[in-house]
Formats: structure tokens, C-alpha cells, sequence
């Protein structure tokens, strides 16, 4: 981790890093296997849970970290879960249509 010579303060990205990868190593399972109970569809979840890192890593530079990280990760992996559930089915509903 580089700070500033004698500095001894994260820079922002080692931040948002050693909080990812904190969440990463100690929460993922536990986030994982809610989001697969509650959504009943463990690669929708797995999905959903990457695009939550994904998320992190490219706003919390921009915004912060959270005071709760394993939070606003099952939150967002939640929410993206929801969003690509009814992305599917509305895709579903279409179908029959765009074949006539």
C-alpha cells in the first residue's frame, strides 16, 4: 500500500480496495447464500453479487466507503437481483409478441 512518504494514510483507492477485498473474504458466502435464498437461483445470485463488487469498486472511490460495506454489498447485489429477475421477465412477455 502506497501513502505518502511518512505519511501513513491510505490513499483513497488502497481504501475502497482493502474494503472490497474485506468484504470479499469475510461476507461473501453469507451474502451469497441469502441472495440465493431469496431470489431461489444461485447463478442469478452469483451474478448479481459480482455486479455488486463491480459497483463498489467503481463508486465508492467517487462517493465513500460506507460505514457498513457488507451492507451496501448485500443491498446492491439485492437490488440487481430484483432488476435482472424482472428484466427477464418482461423479456419473456415479449417474446410471443416479437415472434408474430
Amino acid at each position: 500500500m502506497s501513502a505518502v512518504p511518512g505519511d501513513g494514510r491510505l490513499q483513497p483507492w488502497e481504501t475502497v480496495q482493502s474494503a472490497a477485498d474485506g468484504v470479499y473474504r469475510t461476507e461473501r458466502a453469507a451474502i451469497l447464500a441469502t441472495l440465493t435464498r431469496q431470489v431461489r437461483d444461485f447463478q442469478l445470485a452469483e451474478d448479481a453479487l459480482q455486479d455488486a463488487f463491480v459497483d463498489a469498486v467503481s463508486s465508492w472511490p467517487r462517493d465513500g466507503v460506507p460505514a457498513n460495506p457488507a451492507a451496501w454489498i448485500s443491498t446492491t447485489a439485492r437490488r440487481r437481483a430484483i432488476d435482472l429477475m424482472r428484466r427477464a421477465q418482461a423479456q419473456h412477455h415479449r417474446a410471443p409478441r416479437a415472434c408474430l
